[in-house]
């Protein structure tokens, strides 16, 4: 079985990435990046450190998963 990764739900997507499935990591940050980064900027008022606050929450995905 080959995953589309275009077209996988994010739960398979997650489940991909506690596989250390860098791919759907990928597509997991295409979807939800910007808007994790938009959130951040609105509570802290900080675009640098929202920036950290994506890679924090993306490294938490794949150790999580």
């Amino acid at each position: 079985y080959r995953l589309n990764y275009q077209s996988a739900d994010d739960l398979e997507l997650l489940a991909q990435t506690g596989k250390q499935d860098r791919e759907a990591l990928v597509i997991l940050y295409d979807r939800y990046g910007r808007r994790v980064f938009v959130l951040a900027v609105r509570i802290l008022n900080d675009p640098i450190g929202s920036e950290e606050v994506i890679q924090n929450v993306f490294m938490s995905v794949t150790i999580d998963s």
